[in-house]
């Protein structure tokens, strides 16, 4: 096998690249004003109004009646929200869960506004208000209101991390026959509830259950029946985080078989489901999946446990229509399989492992040069990776993920193109060190990426202020919306003054332990954009 020759400068000048010509003073100062804080819109005022105004005395005319119901105390001719057009309320009910203290809403609140029908979408979750009030009916009475008026719902999302009763649920669940999306967080949620999704929901396409330590296998096996002909036959993606340990290999391989459409099931046992169909199934038999994720193949129970090559080979075979792929690995695999996914659009590759140098240029460039074409988003954890041979071979990727990144090596002979990562809008490193990331590798990552949206920044001693003006004098960062940096110690108030200011849409600017930046700093950049008016949030 011929050996690869590599070089690693310690000091080079940065890449070379086509550098697009200043904007005038014009073009400058329009940008400038498209940043300003916008007045607030009527809708914005309108919400402020209902909040502060409105809720709190319609909440009076209802407690001021404790014998009789919200709909008794307010009659449709009293409720100014029975008026409403469901996506207003749907709307309302949204903003005024992101309020903070005591202008959150409140279970009170909650059923004044959902007082008629038609309301297709809700998204409920855990708010410092409704948790301060404990009473022990909030769960009941919500139910029977999303029962009342709910049953055009087609996307429900309860995400509370307490308890409820699992009969009250049901019974809401039961009067939902449209229900397609449903996220849920009771921390003692039951089969039961499964059940009825399988016998009253036959619409549910997306199901996601989070912290539900009580779900076994029956319960997940009860969403469709053997036949496949009844129960939530239109399921496409099934999440259940958390792991219950009465979650078995079992109820995933049955899912996989009475599912044809199942394009995501994310739950620990799926690498095991696939060896096992891989056994027991015929070679004609054929999985929808696009989504492969956190396999751990040396967890695989079978008779014959097979090699990382031998278990890639048969997934993909068995999934020709994988589009996303994450996996751990041992810098001794073969993972050569990965390169027959013409279709692959999302690719994570970990290691725990304290060197990557061979397996880079041994496994993983052959698998992006043949498969990385129309790749968007790349995640590598590892400590070793050669930047240019991940360009070279991904021209079409946006979403650019390094972690614990040691050492960037460069093979001789690689040619860079003009605009290196030309198409990248989402870039997160995170170096093992400061000075894992030289002054060439990160002038490569960010000197062509002019599209730049999203740049989070681990520690990393060459991002100081002369190569923060340097990218700004180059007409960089002029589309980025987040920055975060983490852990920088050159980085100080001169660079960070700059980008802010000539940075055109900037919204959230996080700066965590960056040493060279102190309280002074960080109330004058906080105090600059509340002057100039900018919409801009500074976070520490």
């Amino acid at each position: 096998m011929d050996t690869a020759v590599l070089e690693h400068v310690e000091e080079e000048k940065p890449c070379v690249v086509v550098v697009p010509p200043l904007p005038s003073i014009d073009s400058t100062t329009a940008s400038l004003m498209s940043r300003r804080s916008r007045p607030s819109t009527l809708e914005a005022l309108a919400t402020d109004v209902i909040v502060v105004q409105v809720l709190p005395l319609l909440e009076r005319v209802v407690l001021a009646q404790p014998d009789v119901g919200v709909d008794d105390a307010l009659p449709e001719d009293r409720n100014p929200f029975a008026s409403c057009k469901p996506s207003i309320i749907e709307s309302l009910i949204e903003k005024l869960q992101k309020k903070r203290g005591h202008l959150n809403l409140t279970g009170l609140q909650f059923e004044i506004l959902l007082c008629r029908a038609g309301v297709k979408k809700l998204d409920l979750f855990l708010t410092s208000e409704f948790l301060a009030r404990k009473d022990a009916l909030r769960f009941s009475r919500m139910f029977r209101r999303i029962s009342t008026f709910g049953a055009e719902l087609t996307d429900l999302s309860l995400e509370f991390y307490l308890t409820c009763h699992n009969d009250e649920l049901c019974a809401m669940l039961a009067t939902l026959p449209n229900l397609r999306h449903f996220l849920v967080a009771f921390e003692n949620l039951s089969d039961r509830v499964l059940e009825t999704l399988g016998e009253m929901c036959p619409q549910l396409q997306k199901l996601t259950l989070c912290e539900t330590p009580q779900i076994t296998d029956a319960g997940l096996r009860s969403l469709v029946d053997e036949t496949g002909t009844r129960g939530c036959r239109h399921l496409v993606y099934i999440s259940i985080e958390g792991a219950p340990v009465g979650v078995t290999v079992r109820s995933v391989v049955y899912l996989l078989e009475k599912l044809p459409h199942l394009e995501a099931i994310h739950l620990p046992s799926l690498d095991k489901a696939l060896v096992v169909l891989n056994e027991i199934k015929p070679p004609d038999f054929k999985l929808a999946l696009r989504e492969y994720k956190d396999v751990n193949v040396y967890a695989v129970q079978t008779s014959v446990r097979p090699t990382m090559r031998e278990f890639l080979a048969k997934s993909i075979e068995l999934c020709p229509r994988l589009q996303a792929i994450d996996i751990e690995v041992k810098t001794s695999d073969d993972i050569s399989p990965l390169r027959l996914l013409v279709g692959l659009t999302e690719l994570s590759i970990r290691t725990a492992e304290s060197t990557s140098e061979w397996f880079f240029y041994t496994q993983l460039e052959p698998v992006l040069q043949e498969a990385g074409l129309g790749l968007t988003s790349l995640k590598l954890a590892m400590p070793d990776v050669d930047l240019a041979a991940v360009d070279a071979a991904c021209p079409s990727i946006k979403t650019l993920q390094l972690i614990a990144i040691n050492m960037c090596w460069r093979r001789n002979g690689v040619k860079l193109r003009d605009q290196p990562f030309g198409d990248l809008e989402a870039l997160f490193l995170d170096p093992e060190s400061p000075h894992s990331i030289k002054p060439r590798d990160l002038a490569l990552l960010l000197y062509g990426s002019y599209a730049l949206k999203e740049f989070v920044l681990g520690c990393c001693d060459c991002f100081d202020d002369v190569f923060v003006m340097e990218c700004l004098q180059r007409g960089l960062f002029r589309n980025l919306t987040r920055l975060e940096l983490h852990n920088q110690r050159t980085v100080g108030i001169l660079g960070i003054q700059q980008l802010v200011l000539l940075d055109e849409v900037l919204e959230s600017l996080t700066l965590k332990d960056c040493t060279a930046l102190n309280a002074d700093d960080l109330a004058f950049l906080t105090g600059s954009a509340c002057a100039l008016n900018f919409q801009l949030k500074v976070q520490t």
